[in-house]
């Protein structure tokens, strides 16, 4: 045990350094690429987005989360594992050049097409080192998976800037994403042992299937409900309207895709070693879950107060539009980061159909509020029937969590409250703040700076300087 904490330690440390450089390439990115392209040509990606994540999903099918959470992985299930990726992988590029013309014609707009047909070689690519992965995650050997996207991104984003800047529009960030893809292989394989080998073992291959098959249907519906909004916004309210939704969604979601993907990543594998000991799971949870919502919370809270700011100083004033969806998906990302890894403990304890249940739950909201929310309220409408809706789902996660690990409802709740608390002060300091300033990018640096302090100073007082001991206490779990 004492290896295997050693290992989720260093691999954590490696992970986050390696994630928050690649973060901040990514942000950087972001905000010049948003500064560039058009609100068309983000809707555009947007409506592609939705087939690729779909088939992602697919392709998959759970296969990777069973290979981890085997007790011993021998050669031959390896050989399977590849076998069953490889013939996902060629099915998923076959189904995107028939489904593509299709989905373009729906959105009457050939580029689409064009797009999902680019995209499709990254499945192709990826599969080449998808045991490598698997091994790599099994061994919570991170730092060559960090380090593998962060050099990714690194270039990435390089040549979509170089491209987005030489008036290539949309094509700047797909040919940057397939950079990515192509570097994470070369380094993946350049500090791998694994190597290419190709059974089929029709037993072995039902196995993995059948508890893929649960994750698969999680990871399903949860594409479903992630996607459904761009779907019904690109249809109903044109290109362009969705290209504002996906900027918005975007940084409105930052800690939930970002901050959070660091620990999931990191947990399930050590959760599954741990899977037969649910008292140890629970500690872990606990402590991870008080770090967690100490950086999301304050995250998003801080960004909303400084929206209006950062949207016209920093993205630019044509994303205006964005203002109010940014808000109200702050929210829905604020629930989804809240999450702290329920996920990986309904998977490492065999519980993927509670995964599925609140996938179900979050979709089927979806599906009946959307529509008549868009017609009420216009694009802040989606905004509002996501974040509704993952908002039910979210209160049944925490029961389900709580039924799981022993916990009571208010043993969660608690972990909320300081940095909660915290927070509300964070913004009302920086609401006064900025009511003295004039506005501009030197004020927003002024009421970034100021929250931190405010955020940090709230934190010593409140905990009357137990804050500091909170990284001894969690390494000690």
């Amino acid at each position: 045990m004492n290896i295997l904490k050693s290992k989720a330690i260093k691999g954590s440390i490696y992970f986050a350094i390696l994630n928050i450089f690649s973060k901040i390439i990514k942000v950087i990115s972001s905000i010049f690429l948003a500064r560039v392209l058009t609100p068309d040509d983000y809707g555009i990606i947007a409506i592609a987005m939705v087939i690729i994540t779909g088939m992602n999903r697919l392709n998959q099918f759970g296969i990777n989360v069973a290979l981890i959470r085997r007790k011993k992985l021998t050669n031959i299930v390896k050989s399977n594992g590849n076998s069953l990726k490889f013939i996902t992988s060629l099915i998923i590029v076959a189904l995107i050049f028939i489904i593509s013309p299709y989905w373009a014609s729906f959105y009457n707009n050939n580029a689409v097409e064009n797009i999902l047909k680019v995209m499709s070689l990254v499945f192709l690519i990826d599969a080449f080192v998808f045991i490598d992965k698997v091994v790599l995650t099994r061994d919570m050997n991170f730092k060559i998976l960090s380090l593998s996207d962060a050099i990714g991104i690194f270039f990435g984003s390089i040549l979509s800037l170089f491209l987005a800047y030489n008036d290539y529009g949309y094509w700047s960030i797909i040919y940057g994403m397939l950079l990515s893809a192509i570097i994470r292989v070369f380094i993946i394989k350049s500090n791998s042992k694994e190597r290419l080998k190709f059974e089929f073992d029709i037993k072995i291959a039902r196995h993995l299937l059948s508890f893929g098959g649960w994750v698969f249907l999680g990871g399903f519906l949860f594409w479903g409900y992630t996607t459904i909004d761009n779907v019904v916004i690109g249809k109903l309210l044109g290109v362009a309207t969705l290209g504002y939704y996906a900027v918005a969604y975007g940084w409105g979601t930052f800690a939930a895709e970002n901050i959070q993907n660091i620990i999931t990543k990191t947990l399930f594998p050590a959760y599954s070693v741990m899977a037969a000991d649910p008292a140890r799971i629970k500690n872990v949870f606990l402590k991870v879950a008080k770090v967690n919502s100490l950086i999301v919370i304050p995250v998003t809270f801080g960004l909303m107060s400084i929206a209006d700011y950062f949207i016209m100083f920093v993205l630019g004033e044509k994303w205006w539009p964005a203002y109010e969806i940014l808000l109200v998906l702050s929210i829905f990302g604020l629930l989804r980061a809240l999450d702290s890894g329920s996920v990986s403990i309904f998977y490492a304890m065999n519980k993927p159909k509670y995964y599925v249940l609140l996938s179900a739950i979050t979709f089927v909201l979806i599906l009946l509020t959307i529509y008549p929310a868009i017609n009420s309220f216009g694009v802040i409408g989606a905004g509002v029937s996501i974040t509704f809706s993952i908002f039910v789902s979210f209160v049944i996660q925490q029961f389900l969590l709580s039924h799981l690990l022993g916990l009571s409802i208010s043993d969660i709740v608690a972990i909320w409250l300081l940095p909660f608390f915290s927070s509300m002060l964070m913004v009302l300091v920086i609401s006064l703040i900025k009511s003295l300033l004039l506005p501009g990018l030197t004020s927003l640096v002024y009421l970034i700076a100021i929250g931190i302090l405010t955020y940090f100073t709230a934190l010593i007082i409140f905990t009357k300087g137990e804050i500091f001991s909170l990284y001894l206490e969690l390494k000690k779990s």
